[in-house]
């Protein structure tokens, strides 16, 4: 196996650090340093176009510093921000859980906090759209900067706060950009001058987003799995899984949280069983049924989680199906997959380790183990459990392998890690581990119902799932597809709520 370790977008978090200075109103610009990582839009701006979209960052992963410790700090928090850019304007806004005033809050003063959006213009030149206060006496503004160590100020303009939401719109003469513009974004908080500013980028820690001004074609020769709700799109799953009696068991999760089912991936694999979804005290008629059909009728149905996940019911109206019903679970979703690791494989040649207080490594974690061989488990955000530690200690053969910059941080001691600057580009170097995959499983980084039964599915066909956001495919995600495609078959999972025909359109142009 080959070792994977991407870190946060050093060059990119500099020069908006960079940036955030007093600019003088022409300066010579700095050197243009960021052409490796902001991929240069492509064509002139045409007469009337409209790029649009709204993104969803995770919580809890304010960093300390560019490449500091992760920590929860709501202040700096960018949950979330959203781009139109169309003939007239490009309107950015960010938000944050516990946003302060710009009026009022003394940090925003001289630059002490910011929320920065950068880009390139079609010629290559680093471009970034700032929200500030220059100095404690300005008002709130906008600036649009060209350069990175010498900006150049190329316009400014009035910029709003309200409820938790810093936005501002800037006329597209400003912003020259082309069509399709890539936009990195950041919020910066409590700057102290020493690197040691609280720092959050979005969407999902700085990953590129490019928003095109129309949806490409072709999402209808991208393959989709979905149903009317995430129960249902579980049975879709199911059925593209395993034709009529050929499962051997079932493995049934809670539908409406995810611990339990992230880690199943191995187990289901082992057991040749599909994932099924059910509310916590009743079964839905087609689960049942689709239960039968893949069995064939009587069988094995697996349980993961405690009566606080599925209960008694639950239980109950497999058993009177006839099913011979199991539950695996433990005291906590640390010791719940290490019992889902025991069941699944007792002797892995590789342990994956990813944060279990989220879904998005987890579940990539739960997908690829079967494919190396190995089992996932589930860590805390700053500590191993000792459950954890006791499961690796007792298999002392195999190989750790941590998925994602919380548990890579939370356990050091790794053999092999797969990092990046966000779940899509985690999932994009995980691509590494297939070799010439004919398929390639998309699923949403931004909810994850469809996932669960999705990267069972992946992992029984022994290809990779990546994460992307709804709105469109992130250009780093999209580089990553690139190079390892074209494929026979791309597999979205869930319906338009969950990706949109704008992702099923970027990614058919990886189709052979």
């Amino acid at each position: 196996m080959v070792t994977v370790r991407r870190t946060l977008t050093t060059v990119v978090m500099m020069a908006m650090l960079a940036t955030l200075v007093a600019v003088p109103s022409a300066a010579q610009d700095g050197p243009q340093v960021l052409g490796a990582a902001i991929a240069q839009s492509a064509g002139p701006a045409s007469a009337s176009y409209q790029a649009s979209g709204c993104f969803v960052d995770g919580t809890g992963d304010v960093r300390r510093g560019i490449n500091g410790p992760v920590e929860a700090a709501p202040v700096a928090d960018a949950t979330g921000f959203c781009i139109d850019y169309n003939q007239s304007s490009l309107g950015v806004s960010m938000t944050v859980p516990q946003g302060t005033d710009p009026a009022s809050d003394p940090v925003w003063n001289d630059f002490g906090a910011a929320a920065v959006f950068s880009y390139e213009t079609p010629d290559g030149t680093y471009r970034e759209v700032q929200l500030s206060k220059q100095q404690g006496n300005q008002a709130f503004e906008y600036l649009v900067l060209e350069g990175q160590f010498l900006p150049r100020l190329v316009c400014s303009g009035n910029a709003a706060f309200e409820s938790g939401t810093y936005r501002a719109s800037v006329p597209a003469d400003c912003v020259g950009a082309a069509d399709t513009i890539e936009v990195i974004a950041a919020f910066l908080y409590d700057r102290n001058g020493e690197g040691e500013d609280l720092i959050d980028a979005a969407p999902a820690d700085g990953d590129r987003v490019a928003v095109p001004r129309t949806a490409p074609s072709g999402a209808d020769s991208v393959d989709r799995l979905a149903g009317g709700s995430r129960v249902e799109t579980a049975i879709r799953i199911s059925q593209a899984s395993y034709a009529d009696g050929q499962a051997d068991a079932v493995v049934v999760a809670f539908s409406d949280n995810f611990p339990d089912a992230l880690v199943a991936g191995p187990l289901a694999v082992a057991r040749r069983a599909p994932l099924l979804l059910t509310p916590r005290n009743s079964v839905p008629d087609a689960v049942l049924a689709e239960t039968l059909r893949a069995l064939g009728g009587e069988g094995d149905v697996i349980l993961l989680g405690g009566t606080a996940a599925l209960g008694p019911e639950v239980v109950d109206a497999f058993e009177e199906e006839g099913h011979d019903v199991t539950r695996i679970a433990g005291d906590s979703r640390f010791s719940t997959a290490i019992a889902v690791a025991e069941a699944a494989n007792p002797d892995p040649r590789e342990i994956v380790v990813a944060f279990g207080g989220d879904f998005p490594d987890a579940l990539l974690a739960g997908a690829v183990a079967p494919n190396v061989d190995g089992v996932a488990v589930l860590i805390d955000r700053t500590s191993v459990p000792g459950v954890v530690q006791d499961y690796i200690a007792a298999h002392p053969d195999a190989r750790v392998f941590t998925i994602g910059n919380i548990a890579t941080e939370a356990y050091p001691d790794e053999d092999f890690t797969a990092t990046g600057t966000s779940p899509s580009l985690v999932s994009g170097a995980l691509l590494g581990l297939y070799n010439d995959p004919d398929e390639v499983v998309v699923a949403s980084v931004q909810s994850f119902p469809d996932g669960l039964a999705g990267g069972v599915y992946a992992a029984s066909r022994g290809v990779p799932l990546v994460l992307s956001p709804k709105e469109a495919v992130s250009a780093g995600l999209y580089d990553a597809l690139e190079a390892k495609g074209p494929f026979g078959t791309v597999t979205l999972l869930g319906g338009t709520a969950a990706l949109s025909e704008t992702v099923a359109g970027q990614l058919s142009g990886l189709l052979r």
